[in-house]
């Protein structure tokens, strides 16, 4: 009987360590994320970067740059939007609309970059993403907006 329990012990013992490095396997791999939203239009080119470090906007003619802190909520639910994709497909994704040629809306690209690969969009008009991008999207723009 004893030495069943020993053994049952070292049992939980090693089960409950292999979950805990998957926990921190999980952990590094949603850090290694950097998105990069591009805004550009006459008199205006608008770079937000977001990391776990937070978020910086650059306004690239005036070269105001403004640190916003990313709650760890809204970081959770960029990785979850980023999972629904295959990233490798980004770069095919249609953009729905072409105002962007007409200067009726400000052209946008999203640039994720994810162990040391970079995956980029197609141009999209800001405000109307390809729908695979759409929550990414917005969920990148809300970050920006909130701060102002």
């Amino acid at each position: 009987m004893k030495h069943l329990l020993i053994a049952c012990s070292f049992i939980v013992l090693f089960a409950c360590n292999s979950q805990k490095k998957a926990s921190e396997t999980k952990v590094k791999e949603d850090t290694n994320y950097t998105f990069t939203y591009t805004k550009k239009s006459r008199g205006n080119y608008t770079t937000t970067t977001v990391s776990t470090e937070g978020a910086t906007v650059i306004n690239a003619l005036t070269q105001e740059k403004k640190n916003i802190t990313v709650p760890p909520n809204a970081w959770e639910n960029l990785i979850a939007a980023v999972k629904q994709i295959d990233l490798s497909e980004i770069n095919t994704f249609e953009a729905p609309t072409q105002n962007r040629y007409t200067d009726r809306a400000a052209t946008a690209t999203l640039t994720i970059t994810y162990q040391d690969n970079t995956y980029t969009s197609v141009e999209f008009d800001h405000g109307n993403p390809p729908a695979q991008l759409r929550d990414m999207v917005s969920k990148i723009v809300a970050l920006t907006e909130t701060e102002k």
